[in-house]
């Protein structure tokens, strides 16, 4: 396939050797009951009254959802579990502080287990069948050594993990006493967001002297066989940012000052225009929600021809870097700092929790 440029500077050859990874309702009173119903319609959403309606102060990290809990990597090297099945009151249950220091970059829920990647050790395990006592799990294997896991994902019982030098590897987990290496590859770039959709697995990277190529950009991967990722495809975009969402039908890649779509055939369909840059993104059920690091949380429209929209905004302090979970009506932001102010101080950073409901009137 010849090199084409959609929106003037993106070309797109196609990917021959690479592969990656990842791991990314109800309208009732606050307090929800858990599991939502799967067969109940999905919630009214208001956008344009999105407003904070529970937070933590000084809870920062990575965030995932499932089930009412929130599962928040801490810099520190901590995994917090915080009761969110009353979202305007927002409670730690139990914290679970790691044998190994520095920070944690990822986080990924799986059955009874939280799984982290860590900034020198490798990939870290917590269980979380007692939830008020969550326990560092150890095993014995090279995917706990000296690595700098900097993000974490999963499939069917398979844990993926990249390093900061762009090597993946994928670890059977279906047999929990018994975890195995399965798959490891090198990336062409320095891993900087993942997300799976569907069957496909995409990776945004940038160029590094430490990594296999000077590449930058998404690639793309059928996820199918997880011990066997293949690639599919490769968006070479010179400015991409850090943040990316994806859906079984839509991938939105941030760039500088700009979103843009493409297509399941990574054909681009929309883009917008964004006063900063973005530190993440999240997407469902029609809405893009992107974390500005100068504006706050923003929510954008999809229509059906994948064009973009502004349709609401919530202003917060999230820190330097953040992180998204959704469970909509709810969005779930944790802040990762430091974000120096006038004066060199750091403003407070806290997780914080924005309702889509809609108000009466």
């Amino acid at each position: 396939m010849g090199p084409r440029q959609p929106g003037g500077d993106l070309i797109r050859p196609r990917l021959s050797s690479i592969a990656v990874f990842t791991a990314l309702s109800c309208a009732c009173g606050p307090r929800r009951a858990l599991p939502s119903d799967p067969g109940s319609p999905p919630p009214q959403l208001c956008p344009s009254s999105a407003r904070v309606v529970g937070s933590i102060a000084d809870l920062v990290g990575e965030v995932a959802y499932r089930g009412g809990r929130l599962y928040v990597a801490h810099p520190s090297s901590a995994v917090s579990i915080v009761d969110v099945s009353a979202p305007d009151r927002p409670r730690v249950l139990a914290t679970a502080r790691l044998g190994v220091v520095n920070a944690l970059h990822g986080v990924h829920v799986a059955g009874s287990r939280v799984y982290l990647g860590n900034d020198g050790h490798g990939l870290r395990v917590v269980g979380i069948q007692d939830e008020a006592n969550p326990t560092e799990i150890l095993f014995d294997g090279p995917f706990q050594g000296h690595v700098n896991v900097v993000a974490v994902g999963g499939i069917d019982g398979r844990v993926f993990y990249a390093d900061y030098w762009g090597k993946l590897t994928v670890v059977d987990f279906r047999d929990p006493a018994r975890p195995k290496s399965v798959f490891k590859t090198t990336l062409p770039f320095r891993p900087t967001a993942l997300r799976v959709a569907g069957k496909r697995l995409y990776a945004a990277g940038l160029a590094s002297v430490l990594a296999a190529s000077n590449s930058t950009g998404v690639s793309v991967f059928d996820v199918g066989d997880p011990e066997d990722p293949r690639p599919v495809d490769h968006l070479a975009i010179d400015d991409i940012q850090s943040a990316l969402a994806a859906t079984p039908d839509l991938l939105y890649v941030a760039r500088a000052g700009r979103i843009v779509t493409f297509d399941g055939s990574l054909q681009l369909v929309g883009s917008l225009a964004t006063s900063g840059s973005i530190a993440a993104m999240a997407a469902e059920k029609g809405l893009l929600f992107l974390l500005d690091r100068s504006r706050g949380l923003v929510i954008v429209r999809r229509d059906a021809g994948g064009g973009l929209k502004e349709v609401g905004a919530v202003s917060l302090t999230h820190g330097g870097r953040a992180s998204l979970a959704l469970d909509l009506p709810y969005v779930y932001i944790g802040g990762k700092g430091p974000e120096l102010s006038i004066g060199g101080s750091s403003p407070p950073l806290h997780l914080h929790v924005v309702s889509l409901e809609c108000t009466d009137g």
